[in-house]
């Protein structure tokens, strides 16, 4: 989600065979699909308000994803609602590559679940001021991938909006959240390998530290964004 620019790691043979058992794990129990109704449900709405060009909305209309924006309410680290309504902004070819991704994993019978999206400066500094780790939280002065509308975190969840397991939490700052964790199981591992190689096949990139940061571009090719969206 935060840290950008470090290297990817190469998929072990033994990793490789998880892509094609992954579908058949069970999903993660914390997260039912009742819970996530509630929880979707409890957030606050917005009309189809405009953004600027050059950037696009994945609506909270289209069903295809599933929307739990974690800052525009308080389950996030921070316990609090940084956001004022969910909305989920990127530039443009980010948003048409995202887009590409779901129909790939719905092709699988799974949903890409949206946890952050583009992320003003404002947020970013408070993120650092909560958690001013540079392994997890980019340095607001520096500038996140998120703060460039480049990068996303996200998750997977079945047809009926059950989560997948992969082994931590969002924003769980601990080792097991390093994409190639020892610490978690075999069927997490397969659900982290299943994600991030069908989201490169879209044309992402993941990160080292982050099993859900996936990123679209460089940020010496996209500068920092000062854009604040409205809510109803």
């Amino acid at each position: 989600m935060f840290i950008y620019l470090l290297p990817l790691l190469t998929i072990s043979c033994r990793q490789r065979q998880y892509h094609h058992t992954a579908i058949d794990q069970t999903a993660s129990s914390v997260h039912s699909a009742d819970t996530i109704s509630r929880a979707v449900a409890e957030l606050p709405t917005h009309k189809q308000l405009p953004v600027p060009a050059g950037f696009s909305e994945i609506a909270p209309a289209d069903t295809s994803f599933i929307l739990d924006l974690r800052y525009a309410s308080d389950n996030n680290f921070v316990k609090t609602r940084l956001y004022d309504c969910p909305r989920c902004i990127l530039k443009t070819e980010v948003a048409d590559r995202l887009r590409k991704a779901n129909e790939l994993f719905r092709k699988k019978k799974l949903k890409l679940v949206l946890l952050d999206c583009y992320r003003p400066h404002s947020v970013q500094e408070k993120l650092w001021n909560a958690k001013p780790d540079p392994h997890f939280v980019m340095r607001p002065w520096k500038g996140s991938l998120h703060t460039r509308a480049i990068a996303v975190d996200v998750t997977l969840a079945d047809q009926d909006g059950n989560y997948l397991d992969m082994g931590s939490e969002f924003d769980e700052f601990s080792k097991k959240s390093y994409y190639l964790s020892k610490e978690i199981n075999d069927n997490a591992r397969a659900n982290r390998y299943l994600l991030r190689s069908i989201m490169r096949q879209a044309g992402f990139t993941g990160i080292r530290t982050e099993w859900w940061h996936f990123q679209y571009g460089l940020a010496a090719n996209n500068q920092l964004q000062k854009y604040e969206w409205e809510c109803d």
